[in-house]
């Protein structure tokens, strides 16, 4: 059977097909219409043995038993309760140098700052955890604010032999080369920094506390 498709024509690309089991678009070419069409209609005489079979692999095509989404819902859990990796979203602070009004977290307990027992606990946690691959992610607030604080957790790393990927989301405005220089000695895979579009609109939305433009 063919579930949750989505067959359209786009004055852009022309016509495409939406597959709603893996989030997939396909480019269909003017020449196989009519082949999706009747696919649709649960009709297959016009595919091939390859086409058939590769519809399946992709959930276009579903087995009567919806073994596809078994298979995804599977993969999910799988992943979901793996003990082989640990991904981990840390929030050393709530606090931001930033007074954006659309930000919900502004509302939360600024004052609210990760206590060294805390640290303790999360590095004990991740040892005890045993996982093949230890990833985090800072978050905040703005992380940086608390620089000291994931100084501290690296401390913690080394001192207990863990290996760990690092990554933080950021305003950027307080990041100097030497914060720079010191997460690419210590793994840190990305850095992401939060902008509001061009100067003049993210200033507008994204000003500082102290009332000065953050750009």
């Amino acid at each position: 059977t063919t579930k949750r498709l989505k067959f359209f024509k786009s004055q852009k690309n022309g016509y495409l097909l939406f597959c709603g089991n893996s989030n997939s678009i396909y480019k269909i070419e003017d020449t196989e219409v009519e082949k999706i069409q009747k696919l649709l209609k649960n009709d297959y005489s016009l595919l091939n043995r390859e086409e058939l079979i590769e519809f399946i692999r992709v959930g276009i095509i579903l087995d009567s038993d919806d073994s596809f989404l078994e298979r995804i819902k599977y993969q999910s859990l799988s992943q979901k309760f793996s003990t082989s990796n640990l991904v981990l979203t840390i929030a050393p602070t709530m606090n931001c140098n930033f007074k954006c009004p659309y930000c919900y977290e502004g509302l939360l307990n600024e004052k609210s700052i990760m206590s060294e027992e805390v640290i303790f606990k999360i590095v004990d946690f991740i040892k005890g955890w045993k996982a093949n691959d230890n990833s985090i992610l800072w978050y905040g607030g703005e992380p940086l604010l608390q620089w000291d604080k994931i100084l501290f957790f690296n401390h913690l790393f080394d001192e207990r032999e863990l290996k760990v990927k690092q990554s933080i989301i950021t305003n950027g405005s307080l990041l100097t080369e030497e914060i720079i220089e010191y997460m690419l000695n210590k793994n840190f895979t990305y850095i992401q920094i939060t902008l509001d579009g061009f100067e003049k609109t993210h200033n507008a939305f994204r000003p500082m506390k102290n009332g000065g433009n953050s750009s």
